[in-house]
C-alpha cells in the first residue's frame, strides 16, 4: 500500500488532541500520509485539500462554529468520497448512532482510542476510498457512453424502433419524426409500410419473437404523408430479455437512392444488352482464362450453326469454331496478344465455295491497371469483299481493253 500517497484530513479544534493524533499517526504505517489539520467547519468547507483525494476525514462534531450533528451534515456533501469517522470526547451512544445514520463510517471516543486502531481505521478509510473512486469513474464512464450513444442515435439519419409484443411503437429516434414529419408513439409499425409489405413484415417480426437475439434482416417501402416514397433497409431483433431495453430494436437506413441508382444500373444494362443483341455483328467477350464472359445473340446463333454447341458463360470459347485459317493456337494467340494491352484489326476468311469474309476486332478491358479480360467483335465483310473483288475484275478487263486498244492503235501506226 503505497501510504505516502494518501490525504488525510484532521478537523480539530482542540491542540492537545490535535498533537496526540499526529503523534499516533507517526506510529502507524501511515507515518508518510500528508496529515491536514483546520480548525474550524468555515475553514474545512474551504477545501485546504482536493476533496477527492482524502482517503479519511477525522472530525470533532464540536468546533467553534458548529456542533452536533450539523457539523457532520456539513462536511459529508464536499467529501462523500472519504471515510468520515466521528472523533469526539463523549461517550453518547445515541450521539454515536445518528451520526452513523447520517453517513458516518465510524465513531471514535479520543480518550480510548490507540495508534493500532487508528491505522485499522485508516486501513479500511483507503481501502473504502479506493473503491468509492473506482466507482466514481466507471459512472463517469457510463454517463460518457451514455452521453455519446445519445448523440449518435439522435443526430443519426438512420431510424431506430423499439417495439412492444403487439409491434406498436414504444420508441422512435428523431431520424423517424425528420422522415415522416412526426414520431408514431403507440403506433403499429405495419401502419407506415405499403400495403404489400405487411405480410413480409408480420413474417419477420414473427421470426424475431421466435429467436431472441437474433438480428433479422428487412427491406421495406415506406410512403410519406406529402407522398414521398423511401426504401428502409435493416434489422429486427428481439431484445425484450435484456434489462434496460425490453423491447424489439428496429434499426433502418435509407437506401431509396442506392435502390433508385440500381434501377437505372438494371435499366442502361437492358437497354445496352438489347442493343447488342439488335446487332447483325457477332459481339462476345472473354476473360483470362478464355472462358466466355458474356455474348450477344447473333455471335451465340453463329457458333450453333457452324459448331454445333450452345454458348453461355463460363464455357471454354477456344475452340469456338474454325473459321478459314483460325485453329485453336490461332485464337489463343490473338487472344494472348489482347490480354498483353494491345488492340487490333484483321480480316480472316472461310474456305469453300461460298467464301465468308469476317472483319475481327480485338480489345483489352481494363478494370483500373489491370487487365481482365478480351472485348471482340466480328463484322461480316462479305458483300464488301465482293465488292472489292468485282471492282478489281472490271478493272482487270478495262485494263485489257486499254492493252488491246493501245496495240490496234500502234499496228495502225505502223501501217501508215
Amino acid at each position: 500500500m503505497e501510504c505516502r500517497a494518501v490525504n488525510i484530513l484532521l478537523v480539530e479544534d482542540n491542540p492537545g488532541d490535535a498533537r496526540l493524533i499526529t503523534e499516533m499517526l507517526r506510529e502507524t504505517a501511515f507515518s508518510g500520509a500528508n496529515l491536514v489539520t483546520t480548525t474550524t467547519l468555515r475553514e474545512t468547507l474551504d477545501k485546504p485539500v482536493e476533496p477527492s483525494t482524502v482517503a479519511m476525514v477525522l472530525l470533532d462534531l464540536n468546533l467553534p462554529d458548529s456542533n452536533g450533528i450539523h457539523t457532520l451534515e456539513r462536511v459529508l456533501p464536499p467529501y462523500s468520497a472519504s471515510a468520515i469517522i466521528v472523533l469526539t470526547g463523549l461517550e453518547d451512544e445515541g450521539l454515536a448512532l445518528d451520526a452513523l445514520r447520517h453517513g458516518a463510517q465510524n465513531y471514535l471516543t479520543k480518550g480510548h482510542i490507540g495508534a493500532e486502531q487508528l491505522e485499522r481505521e485508516l486501513r479500511y478509510a483507503v481501502e473504502r476510498h479506493g473503491f468509492v473512486m473506482r466507482l466514481r469513474e466507471a459512472d463517469n464512464e457510463l454517463v460518457g457512453r451514455e452521453r455519446r450513444f445519445r448523440s449518435l442515435v439522435e443526430h443519426s439519419s438512420d431510424l431506430t424502433l423499439q417495439l412492444d409484443n403487439n409491434g406498436r411503437i414504444i420508441y422512435a429516434s428523431p431520424g423517424v419524426h425528420r422522415m415522416f414529419g412526426h414520431t408514431p408513439m403507440g403506433s403499429d409499425i405495419l401502419a407506415m409500410l405499403d400495403p404489400l409489405d405487411e405480410a413480409q413484415a408480420r413474417a419477420w417480426f414473427d421470426e424475431a419473437l421466435e429467436h431472441p437475439e437474433r438480428p433479422v434482416s428487412v427491406l421495406l417501402k415506406s410512403t410519406t404523408h406529402d407522398g414521398r416514397r423511401y426504401t428502409l433497409e435493416g434489422t429486427i431483433t428481439n431484445l425484450r430479455h435484456f434489462e434496460g431495453v425490453g423491447a424489439l430494436v428496429v434499426n433502418l437506413h435509407d437506401v431509396t437512392k442506392r435502390d433508385l441508382a440500381m434501377e437505372e444500373v438494371v435499366s442502361e444494362r437492358n437497354s445496352k444488352k438489347a442493343l447488342i443483341n439488335s446487332s447483325t455483328d457477332m459481339i462476345w467477350s472473354v476473360d483470362r482464362e478464355f472462358r466466355i464472359i458474356t455474348a450477344n445473340r447473333s455471335f451465340v446463333n453463329r457458333v450453333k450453326d457452324l459448331a454445333g454447341f450452345d454458348v453461355s458463360p463460363g464455357r471454354t470459347i477456344v475452340p469456338p469454331i474454325r473459321f478459314g485459317s483460325y485453329d485453336s493456337e490461332t485464337w489463343k494467340r490473338y487472344y494472348s496478344r489482347a490480354l498483353e494491352g494491345a488492340s487490333f484489326v484483321i480480316e480472316e476468311h472461310s474456305d469453300g465455295e461460298d467464301p465468308l469474309w469476317g472483319e475481327f476486332t480485338f480489345n483489352p478491358i481494363l478494370e483500373g491497371d489491370r487487365i481482365t479480360g478480351v472485348a471482340c467483335a466480328c463484322r461480316d465483310i462479305t458483300e464488301r469483299k465482293r465488292t472489292e473483288q468485282h471492282i478489281l475484275q472490271l478493272n482487270a478487263r478495262l485494263e485489257e481493253r486499254v492493252e488491246d486498244r493501245t496495240r490496234q492503235l500502234m499496228n495502225t501506226n505502223q501501217e501508215l
